[in-house]
């Protein structure tokens, strides 16, 4: 038996709560039932909404919890951690499970069929649907270039924390590092309860400015949403800082040279490991490896693909916790997950070109 699990959390999303969201949900409800192969429907949610929409298409209601983010695609750990809920639905070496998520407007009847004529075809693995990237990893480009990095402690350090060769200070106050090929650059930090001011003396800045990126920390970690990033356009510079140091283990302060041209996206290629290009010589120029063929463009870059969470088929003992899996894939025509009117129009927009 074939059971499809369709997810539909709309979590007050002024999209998928609008007449026109929840019309998307009815139309992948009937998408679904146009797959003949499944044999029964279940629909995950907690919204009256959608679930009077479910009943009225004569499927099955659950409430279980559903893992990952309304507004990010499903990755296939929380699509396969989801299934687990259903694996009792799988007595037979035949039964499967589909989860089909409602967000990607492009998906069709004939995409979950086909997901799973592949899985019949190869019953040892779960299939996962794969969406082509149009982000390529094209061009890789350095924005800064390093120069140091120093920590200002506010509480007194426990033991070693691994920064032995960085230099400290054990209280908000002054401190002075060497920046190589720049002389030294003196810092100071002065604090008045959730405001402090900090400020930057050098004694050779470099060309242009220099780039100070500010990050806080306590014992829990680095304080991400604290962090700042800021241009020091003078040899003596100050700035305000909304940052409270009594709350705070201290501040992490990196230094680098920005792109010479102020354009940070065409200044300085670089090749990852296992890519498949090469930097040409001192130049910036990109080549393909074997050939030293000139890449001047994202069309020479072969095509990239990544999970998107659309569709997951998986039998009963893909869910096991300690199941190694390596799914097959397919590869859906387009993709777009929907999380609000902006990749609602991007979606829509194209078939109504078409039919104009």
């Amino acid at each position: 038996m074939l059971t499809a699990i369709l997810p539909i959390r709309i979590d007050q999303n002024p999209f998928w709560f609008s007449s026109r969201g929840l019309e998307c949900v009815e139309n992948f409800l009937k998408t679904c039932k146009r797959v003949s192969e499944i044999e029964r429907f279940i629909v995950i949610t907690q919204h009256d909404a959608v679930r009077s929409l479910a009943e009225q298409h004569g499927m099955d209601i659950t409430t279980v919890a559903i893992p990952g983010s309304a507004s990010q695609a499903y990755t296939f750990d929380q699509t396969r951690s989801l299934a687990g809920n259903f694996q009792s639905l799988c007595k037979n070496q035949t039964d499967a499970l589909i989860i089909a998520d409602h967000r990607n407007l492009f998906l069709s009847a004939d995409d979950i069929a086909r997901a799973h004529t592949i899985y019949q075809q190869n019953p040892e693995a779960g299939v996962i649907s794969l969406a082509f990237c149009r982000d390529y990893p094209c061009q890789y480009k350095s924005y800064f270039t390093f120069l140091d990095c120093v920590i200002m402690r506010f509480d007194k350090p426990e033991g070693k924390d691994g920064s032995s060769d960085i230099p400290q200070t054990g209280l908000p106050g002054q401190i002075t590092c060497q920046l190589e090929g720049h002389g030294e650059i003196t810092i100071s930090l002065s604090t008045n309860g959730p405001r402090s001011h900090i400020s930057f003396v050098s004694q050779n800045l470099p060309r242009g400015s220099l780039v100070a990126q500010l990050l806080p920390f306590d014992r829990g970690g680095p304080r991400y949403e604290q962090s700042r990033e800021m241009l020091v356009p003078t040899p003596e510079h100050g700035i305000l800082f909304d940052i409270d140091s009594a709350q705070l283990s201290g501040l992490i302060c990196v230094f680098a040279t920005p792109a010479q041209s102020g354009e940070y996206d065409t200044v300085e290629s670089f090749a990852p490991a296992n890519a498949p290009w090469e930097l040409a010589g001192p130049g910036t120029a990109l080549v393909f490896k074997g050939t030293d063929e000139p890449m001047n463009g994202r069309q020479q870059f072969p095509p990239t693909y990544a999970n998107d969470g659309s569709l997951c088929v998986l039998g009963a003992k893909h869910l096991a916790e300690k199941t190694i899996l390596d799914p097959v894939t397919m590869i859906l025509e387009d993709s777009c997950i929907v999380t609000d009117w902006v990749d609602y129009w991007y979606t829509v927009t194209p078939q109504q070109t078409q039919r104009s």
